[in-house]
């Protein structure tokens, strides 16, 4: 007892309450305990329906003064601080109110820890919405707010790729539920990657497909991305950094794409290599093969036709050292080859049928001088006639045909009149002691020249009487009259040297 009322020892009572009253009628056995508190409570109430808060304050101060454990009291008084904006007041004033009843003190108890956390730091701002949510579970604004300051402490820690601190913020915003922390966080992460550069696009994405190996949207961005540096490279003829983004892209089209494209790529190097060593053989096959699988390349078609030429070009010099030598099969082997080609070219196929009869005079004329060297004499005359008649001027034919014939061989009368010229020289020069005996060997000299050289043109003449007549019986007067002018240039030859014989 005290002079002004009862007093209690706040521990006792809570204890007492517990084990002996139920709580609403120890709710309303402790307002009754002072009835002066009561009444000043009353007055209190009277004021603030009045919108008299600061006569309803004193009232009810003086009123929890009587009687600490006058609930009613502490309630309404909590209340109007929280309408005063004394928040902290406010606040400990219904957390006491809130131990002896939840129920009546709940809700000014959650309004004025909402309204204090406006004007608390972020760490304050947590532990207030945490006391809120012990008190309401489920009070959205608490949530929504806790939930906002550890999204966002998440995305900060992102920022700063500390993906660890990320994971434990989202999961703190999401009352440690991995599976909706996770799913909020690849939405995050996914937003961010809107704003970025490729780079750290592609990291994020790697990110996200870490978290969620399935989420499609991050996978797709991040397939497109390596598709666009593909393409890149490509476009720049990097072949070799194309085919590793599109294997990261895993686009099995386009890396086989790339695949040819090295193909082709060593294919040409191959064939570059064979033309500087001048196989254009083995180039024209590259060639061929690669417009297979590229029938339109131009470049291709263009490369094509120039080793073609430079292979042609090349065996027509090869035929012309045949030639040279006359070697005229393997001359005649490649011209067939080219024609093979180039069928439509008249100057080839007149050159074919040029080296072939090349060839065919080749093959009579050696088997004519093998004839004679064998002592077949009748066959040695049939090869020659045959060899005039295709080429009356061919090498020695005229001169070995007069021989065989007549038995008379032109050049041996020139390599004598030759001899002849030279002793007469000879003579000349030891015998020029006077002028007399010089005119005298002039004038013989003269004389056995003229008497030599009209012999040796009888002789010639009679050859060819004798001679003609035969080659006529096997020959056309045509053929006949082109070995007769044949055998005359070698008498014009000797006739020459006569000439000069007499002369010196």
């Amino acid at each position: 007892p005290d002079k002004d009322g009862y007093r209690f020892v706040v521990p006792l009572l809570r204890r007492w309450v517990a084990t002996n009253r139920p709580l609403r009628r120890v709710k309303e056995e402790l307002d009754r305990l002072d009835p002066l508190a009561e009444n000043l409570f009353q007055t209190g109430q009277s004021f603030y329906s009045l919108s008299q808060p600061a006569e309803a304050e004193s009232q009810l101060r003086e009123a929890l003064r009587i009687n600490p454990n006058h609930l009613k009291s502490r309630l309404l008084l909590g209340r109007i601080l929280l309408e005063g904006g004394q928040l902290a007041q406010a606040v400990a004033i219904l957390e006491e109110t809130y131990k002896y009843d939840e129920a009546a003190a709940r809700a000014d108890l959650i309004k004025a820890l909402l309204a204090l956390a406006d004007g608390q730091s972020e760490a304050e701002q947590l532990a207030t919405y945490e006391r809120v949510l012990n008190i309401q579970p489920d009070q959205p604004i608490a949530s929504e707010r806790r939930r906002a300051i550890w999204v966002t402490r998440g995305k900060n820690a992102l920022q700063q790729n500390d993906f660890l601190n990320a994971m434990i913020a989202f999961k703190k915003a999401y009352e440690n539920n991995e599976a909706v922390a996770r799913t909020e966080l690849i939405k995050v992460l996914l937003a961010m990657a809107d704003g970025q550069s490729e780079p750290e696009q592609l990291s994020v994405y790697e990110r996200v497909l870490s978290i969620d190996p399935n989420q499609l949207l991050a996978k797709e961005r991040w397939r497109a991305i390596w598709m666009a540096r593909g393409e890149a490279a490509l476009n720049q003829d990097d072949l070799e950094k194309a085919q590793a983004a599109f294997q990261q892209a895993g686009n099995l089209g386009r890396i086989k794409q790339v695949e040819q494209l090295k193909h082709k790529r060593e294919l040409i190097a191959q064939s570059v290599w064979f033309e500087g060593e001048q196989n254009w053989e083995a180039a024209i096959a590259i060639y061929e093969a690669l417009l297979q699988e590229y029938p339109d390349e131009v470049e291709l078609k263009a490369r094509l036709k120039n080793a073609c030429d430079q292979l042609k070009l090349q065996k027509l010099k090869t035929i012309s050292r045949h030639e040279a030598k006359d070697d005229w099969e393997p001359a005649i082997s490649i011209y067939k080859a080219l024609l093979q080609e180039y069928f439509d070219e008249i100057e080839l196929k007149t050159q074919l049928e040029n080296a072939q009869t090349q060839a065919m005079l080749v093959q009579r004329y050696n088997d004519a001088l093998n004839a004679l060297k064998n002592g077949n004499t009748e066959t040695a005359k049939r090869l020659l006639a045959d060899v005039i008649a295709q080429k009356p001027d061919y090498k020695d034919s005229a001169r070995f045909l007069l021989y065989v014939t007549t038995g008379v061989d032109v050049e041996e009368l020139k390599r004598q009149l030759v001899v002849k010229k030279g002793a007469v020289e000879l003579a000349l020069a030891q015998n020029n002691n006077t002028q007399t005996k010089l005119d005298n060997k002039k004038e013989k000299k003269k004389s056995d020249s003229d008497n030599f050289a009209f012999g040796c043109l009888l002789i010639v003449m009679g050859i060819l009487a004798v001679g003609a007549g035969y080659i006529t019986h096997i020959l056309s007067h045509s053929i006949t009259t082109a070995i007769i002018v044949g055998v005359l240039t070698h008498i014009i030859e000797v006739v020459v040297l006569v000439r000069v014989a007499k002369t010196n």
